[in-house]
């Protein structure tokens, strides 16, 4: 929400649909679309606006997020979220009983115990959504 709130003094003032011109004056092509951040791509798989592509995107972007930090259990929770929008329960089980440990002794160990909570009641949902299936 902050990216979009805040301005930025060198964009052009005109309409935002034209390209950008160039320092003598010719129109540039415009660039590919910027991609957007990677809670507003979870956001628009959350609610079910998202392309087969993006979905096999934020699959790889949450596997590296997984190997660069295995102990964070959220990631396991939303891992575990989008093998259910894929139909595969079994894998959406294993990353929510994942998280679940994690969070547990987080809450344990944590300052901010009532986050690693939150993070265990949403797996919690999840694992009963994936042995329901």
């Amino acid at each position: 929400m902050i990216d979009e709130a805040m301005t930025q003094p060198e964009a052009d003032a005109g309409d935002g649909e034209s390209p950008p011109e160039t320092a003598d004056g010719t129109v540039s092509a415009p660039a590919s679309q910027p991609r957007a951040p990677l809670w507003k791509q979870i956001w628009a798989w959350l609610v079910g606006n998202v392309e087969p592509d993006t979905l096999a995107e934020q699959r790889r972007e949450l596997d590296a997020a997984i190997a660069a930090d295995p102990d964070t259990p959220i990631n396991y929770v939303l891992r575990g979220e989008l093998f259910l929008t894929s139909d595969d329960p079994d894998a959406a089980a294993a990353d929510f009983h994942r998280a679940l440990d994690l969070a547990a002794h987080q809450a344990l160990e944590s300052d901010w115990g009532f986050v690693a909570q939150v993070v265990e009641d949403r797996a919690l949902v999840g694992l009963k959504k994936a042995q329901g299936r």
